[in-house]
């Protein structure tokens, strides 16, 4: 830009053609769709969920799902968010910001998706929830109770039992 110090006429070059688009990083993107399980927001459930930051494609399998086909519809449908993820990080992205997207099928409300186990115990029942809703919420859970550090018995390695021996 030019300085004006006198009066006169003075000549300004200025560019008839419009600015260059200037590049931008493209390590942070956001995706929304349908995956196997994972953050989503329901009646009954989390008041809020946010998009979640995911960092690797390791972190996106853990939270979201991989890549098998979703049973959706009482069909299969490929998992399109968990390739679109795999192929984000694979092409050099470090930023995902994901949006699960949920919505239970034949009527069925959402908390009807939602895997829950109710076991008889002697003390009455326990009973297991899935966080979220989906289908690997639905597994076998087998627990048994063991008990630990009977007391009534004395560990032979018990620090009282090797500061004995050396004194």
């Amino acid at each position: 830009m030019p300085e004006y110090l006198a009066p006169g006429v003075y000549v300004e070059e200025v560019s008839f053609r419009s600015r260059s688009i200037e590049g931008v990083p493209t390590s942070t993107t956001g995706f929304a769709g349908v995956t196997r399980y994972g953050p989503v927001h329901y009646t009954d459930g989390p008041t809020t969920t946010k998009p979640r930051l995911i960092t690797s494609y390791t972190e996106f399998e853990r939270v979201y799902g991989g890549l098998r086909p979703l049973a959706l519809d009482g069909g299969e449908r490929t998992a399109f968010l968990a390739h679109a993820a795999r192929a984000f990080f694979n092409n050099g992205g470090r930023r995902l910001f994901v949006s699960r997207v949920f919505r239970p099928f034949g009527g069925n409300a959402v908390s009807d998706h939602v895997a829950h186990l109710t076991v008889a115990t002697t003390l009455g029942s326990a009973e297991w929830r899935a966080r979220w809703p989906g289908e690997d919420g639905n597994v076998l859970v087998d627990t048994q109770v063991i008990r630990s550090k009977d007391r009534g018995f004395q560990y032979p390695n018990e620090p009282s039992d090797i500061l004995d021996k050396h004194t």
